[in-house]
């Protein structure tokens, strides 16, 4: 039933009979998330750890939000992070990495990814004096997943790559490449922002150190979550 679908998006009712069709930018936001942080804005104004209701009201928010999120990654709820979107948690994250490196390792990127997995891991390793190895990109539009072996060594710090493309739609192996980086000693991140929306996310299956999603691609607010191995958050300096 489109029509009834359709309502429960208050946005559609300002494009009347139009179809939206740059779904890769974003998604609309359905009336239970606009109920959800009205409901959040009114009664959960407050920090953490205070000794009121407005307070409480926060953490039990907070923790809400953790498990939906861990049922969503497949793991445990202390392993995921929020922050104000992928990028900035891609950001935050090729910081506190970057300080386990040292001159003269290198990490691997993907020649494919949106500059959200890409622009932060290469400033990082600039600042770093770490060395930046390109994995190709394939005449269909696949990411060469077969010229990973060759761009790993032991001083391979980071594989990064992305699950889709937000431009072409092609799919990565991404257990593949999380496998090779595993092999190597190196630390896999993956950008599931635009995969997330079409598949089933199942970090133990992917095999991923980190991955990070944005729920403002599948109806929710714009927001960033990162689930992070816990031994790996737990060991770097935010």
């Amino acid at each position: 039933d489109v029509p009834t679908v359709r309502a429960e998006f208050p946005g559609l009712a300002a494009v009347g009979e139009n179809a939206l069709l740059d779904g890769a930018s974003g998604s609309q936001v359905h009336a239970s998330v606009l109920d959800a942080v009205r409901e959040a804005l009114v009664f959960a104004a407050a920090n953490l750890g205070g000794a009121y209701p407005s307070s409480a009201k926060v953490l039990d928010t907070v923790v809400a939000a953790r498990a939906a999120a861990a049922d969503l990654f497949g793991c445990e709820p202390a392993e995921v992070v929020f922050g104000n979107n992928a990028t900035s948690l891609v950001l935050r994250a090729s910081r506190a990495l970057a300080r386990t490196w040292d001159a003269g390792d290198n990490i691997v990127l993907s020649s494919l990814d949106h500059d959200c997995n890409a622009g932060p891991w290469a400033w990082a390793a600039r600042d770093a004096g770490v060395r930046v190895r390109w994995i190709p990109v394939k005449g269909d539009g696949c990411l060469d997943v077969d010229a990973l072996e060759a761009l790993v060594d032991a001083r391979t710090r980071l594989v990064a790559c992305g699950y889709a493309s937000n431009g072409l739609g092609s799919v990565t192996d991404v257990s593949r490449v999380c496998g090779v980086a595993r092999r190597a000693g190196a630390v896999s991140f993956v950008d599931a922002v635009h995969y997330a929306p079409h598949g089933l996310v199942d970090v133990d299956i992917v095999g991923c150190d980190f991955l990070v999603l944005s729920p403002y691609k599948f109806f929710g607010p714009h927001c960033g979550a990162l689930f992070g191995r816990r031994e790996l958050l737990e060991a770097l300096e935010p």
